[in-house]
């Protein structure tokens, strides 16, 4: 068994034509509370990236490295009903170290990975709530919907949800044309609870 290469099965026309194009991985950071489980805890990973549920310090909050291992589970959203393709193409090859022994892990490989314009923000408090988001710039994308670099805020009940506007839609992950240092972005927040929240830049890429 191999690992699944994110891109290459959101890459298919096949798939494409689908799916939405956001992967969605339960990460099963919050203790199961009220007889249910939170849908915070879904890892998100798409063509511009991933994003994480919880801060690097807590154990699953590692960001998905879009290499998904061998019989774990995932969940896409479907345009149409019907089927997916998976090829042999799409398997991580031995160039790609650990890519198929651990979730999370981030892989190493001989290959040098080129390099994404991207930027993952956060908003949080000091209560341990947490929200991430993540804007990339890509020639192939526009500053509309483009499925496979856009996904949307899932709207379960969580406490904050801290995401970015394409018209009127909100967006957990957006994918954005070709970097333009003019370029604004317009970004929003919920909270059910009143309080002091951060909002800080996690990580930038490019």
């Amino acid at each position: 068994p191999s690992a699944i290469d994110s891109d290459l099965f959101l890459g298919d026309a096949f798939n494409k034509n689908n799916i939405n194009g956001t992967i969605y991985l339960w990460t099963h950071n919050t203790a199961f509370t009220n007889n249910s489980y939170t849908q915070n805890d879904y890892a998100k990973y798409n063509l511009v990236g991933g994003t994480r549920t919880a801060s690097a310090a807590v154990t699953g909050g590692a960001t998905p490295t879009g290499k998904i291992a061998a019989g774990q589970g995932f969940f896409v959203e479907a345009k149409v009903a019907g089927n997916l393709k998976f090829n042999n193409l799409m398997r991580s090859g031995a160039t790609i170290t650990n890519a198929n022994t651990q979730f999370y892990k981030v892989a190493t490989s001989k290959e040098k990975p080129k390099a994404k314009n991207r930027v993952w923000l956060n908003m949080g408090n000091t209560d341990g709530m947490f929200s991430q988001q993540l804007v990339g710039y890509f020639d192939a994308a526009t500053n509309g919907y483009d499925s496979g670099y856009d996904g949307l805020v899932s709207d379960a009940g969580n406490y904050i949800s801290f995401y970015s506007f394409i018209n009127e839609d909100i967006y957990k992950i957006q994918g954005r044309a070709t970097f333009n240092k003019e370029d604004q972005v317009r970004l929003g927040y919920f909270s059910s609870v009143s309080g002091i929240f951060n909002i800080n830049i996690d990580s930038k890429e490019g």
